[in-house]
């Protein structure tokens, strides 16, 4: 399993809403206000030379981006089963 994309807000007028795509292979986006989510297949090259790694996601930014939230949200979602 791997996943693609996370979005975190609870509803349009929340104050912290971010969304986070973890794949070049498609541009992902959610439309909050219509309640839509939106998924285009992108034409990428495997850049990296072993067959296995497929893709590297790295999570950076200025303090209060929201890294630390993110990184909580998935480690909520990690423990349902």
């Amino acid at each position: 399993m791997e996943l693609l994309y996370i979005w975190i807000g609870d509803n349009p007028i929340d104050t912290l809403q971010q969304e986070f795509c973890f794949t070049p292979e498609y541009d992902i986006h959610f439309d909050n206000l219509n309640n839509e989510l939106f998924i285009e297949k992108e034409n990428i090259p495997n850049i990296f030379k072993i067959d296995k790694i497929l893709n590297i996601s790295g999570v950076v930014g200025e303090n209060g981006t929201g890294k630390t939230t993110l990184l909580n949200k998935l480690g909520s979602i990690s423990d349902i089963k």
